[in-house]
C-alpha cells in the first residue's frame, strides 16, 4: 500500500505540473508539399542531437544512424540527413562542422551566389542550449617571430593561393603532401584537434618545400600549415627553420563560441518568417527539380523538413515558410534527402529502404533517458503499472515514460537527500 500511495501522490504532482503538458514534445506538422516534425527544445530532456560519423569519411543511412542514437543516447522521435559531403571522393563533410569548439571540418564558401554556401551560415545549438540559424565569422591566425599571418581555413580542401591549417582530425582522410604548396609540420603543446578560442604553442619539426611529393607519417598533437604558392611561401622558405616557434589561434564570433555543435550549410531559405534565399534563383542548384531537406527554428522550436516530392528551391522555401518557422536552412538534398519518424514505437523511414542513400552527418530529435534515481522504487512502480493495467502496450510505455520523468523532476529535489 505504501508504494501505491506514493505512486498516486507523484502522479498527482505530475499531472498538475508543466511536465504533463510538455510530455509530448515532437509533433508531425501538416504542411503543403512538405513533411515536417517539430520539437519544443525547452524541456531539459529534449535534445536535437548531431550524429557525426567515425571515422569522419564513413557513411551510413539516416535510418541506421537513428537506430544507433536510439540505442545509445535516448528515444529518437525523428531524424533527417544533415550536411553536404564529398560523395564521389573523400566522403568528408564539405562545410563547417564544429563540436564544442573543436574544428572537425573547416568552412568552405562558394565563389559566387550560384553556390549552395555563398554566405557563412550554419545551424547549431548554442552554449545555452538554444537552437540557432545565423551567419558566423571566423579568423585563423598563426604567429612566427613576432609577425602574425592569416590562414584561410582549417581542415578543408585547398584552393589556389590559400593557406590552410590541418589538424589531427584531417589524418583520417588524407596523408598526402600537396606538392603545389610549401608545408610546415608543427608539434603542438596541446591537443592536435584545433578548437576555437584556444591559442596553441608549437615548434616546427618538419619543412616540405614547394614541389616535394610524399606521404606524411601522422602523429598526434601535430598540425600542418600548407601555403599554396605566392609571396608568403617565398617568405617562409627564406625565414623558417626547424625548431622555430609557431603559435596558432582559431577564433569564432561570440554568438557561436562554446556552441554544442555547428553545422554549416546553405542556402538560407527563410528569414523573419518569409522566403529569403541566399542563392541566385538562376543557379542550376536552385532551379533543379530535386528532393529537398531543411532545418528550421522558431524560438525554442526546431523543425525537421523534407519535400514530399521533387521541386525547385524557391518552391520548397515557400512551403517551408508556411510552416511558421522564423528561419530555415537548406541541407543536403537529392538522393541524400531522408527522414525517419517514430510510429507505433518503431522508427520508420519515409524513404523506401532501397532508395535511402548512405550519408554523412544526421540530426535527431531525442528524448534523453533520465538518470536512474531510486531504481528500487522505480522497479516497484513499473511492476505495478504492468500488472494492474488493462491498457494497450503503447499506453503502458507512455505511462512508464511519464513516470520516469516524474522521478527525475520530483525526487532529486525532494527525496534524494533523505
Amino acid at each position: 500500500m505504501k508504494e501505491v500511495f506514493l505512486l498516486i501522490c507523484v502522479f498527482g504532482l505530475f499531472w498538475l505540473s508543466p511536465m504533463h503538458a510538455a510530455a509530448e514534445r515532437v509533433v508531425e506538422v501538416d504542411g503543403e508539399g512538405v513533411r515536417a516534425l517539430k520539437m519544443d527544445t525547452s524541456d531539459p530532456l529534449s535534445e536535437v542531437y548531431l550524429s557525426i560519423p567515425s571515422p569522419l569519411s564513413s557513411l551510413s543511412r539516416t535510418s541506421n544512424q537513428a537506430e544507433k542514437v536510439n540505442n545509445e543516447v535516448g528515444e529518437v522521435y525523428g531524424s533527417i540527413n544533415a550536411g553536404f559531403f564529398y560523395m564521389s571522393t573523400t566522403k568528408d563533410p564539405i562545410y563547417m562542422l564544429v563540436q564544442e569548439n573543436e574544428i572537425i571540418a573547416g568552412e568552405i564558401l562558394g565563389l559566387d551566389d550560384y553556390s549552395y554556401s555563398f554566405k557563412p551560415i550554419a545551424f547549431g545549438i548554442t552554449e545555452e542550449g538554444l537552437p540557432l540559424i545565423d551567419e558566423y565569422k571566423t579568423t585563423v591566425t598563426f604567429e612566427h617571430k613576432g609577425k602574425a599571418y592569416n590562414a584561410d581555413a582549417i581542415n578543408r580542401k585547398q584552393r589556389e593561393g590559400e593557406v590552410i591549417i590541418y589538424s589531427d582530425h584531417y589524418w583520417g582522410t588524407s596523408k598526402s603532401k600537396n606538392k603545389y604548396a610549401m608545408e610546415i609540420v608543427v608539434k603542438l603543446s596541446e591537443s592536435g584537434n584545433l578548437a576555437y578560442g584556444t591559442r596553441y604553442e608549437g615548434r616546427v619539426v618538419e619543412i616540405y618545400p614547394y614541389g616535394e611529393e610524399g606521404e606524411y607519417d601522422p602523429k598526434e598533437k601535430h598540425a600542418i600549415i600548407s601555403i599554396h604558392g605566392g609571396d608568403l611561401s617565398k617568405e617562409f622558405g627564406e625565414r623558417i627553420r626547424i625548431g622555430d616557434q609557431i603559435d596558432i589561434a582559431p577564433m569564432i564570433n561570440e554568438k557561436w563560441m562554446n556552441a554544442r555543435y555547428i553545422v554549416g550549410s546553405g542556402p538560407l531559405l527563410v528569414k523573419d518568417g518569409e522566403p529569403h534565399l541566399t542563392i541566385n534563383l538562376k543557379s542550376p542548384r536552385a532551379t533543379a527539380i530535386a528532393n529537398r531537406t531543411a532545418v528550421g527554428v522558431k524560438g525554442e522550436d526546431v523543425f525537421f523538413i523534407t519535400s514530399q516530392s521533387a521541386m525547385d528551391m524557391a518552391t520548397f522555401a515557400s512551403y517551408v515558410a508556411r510552416l511558421g518557422v522564423d528561419r530555415a536552412l537548406n541541407l543536403d538534398g537529392g538522393g541524400s534527402s531522408s527522414m525517419v519518424v517514430q510510429r507505433g514505437g518503431q522508427l520508420k523511414s519515409v524513404v523506401p529502404s532501397n532508395a535511402e542513400r548512405a550519408v554523412s552527418t544526421t540530426l535527431h530529435m531525442v528524448k534523453k533517458h533520465p538518470p536512474e534515481f531510486l531504481p528500487q522504487l522505480q522497479s516497484v512502480t513499473m511492476d505495478f503499472l504492468e500488472k494492474g493495467s488493462q491498457w494497450t502496450g503503447n499506453a503502458v510505455e507512455r505511462i512508464k515514460m511519464w513516470w520516469s520523468e516524474a522521478l527525475y523532476w520530483f525526487f532529486p529535489r525532494v527525496m534524494i537527500q533523505t
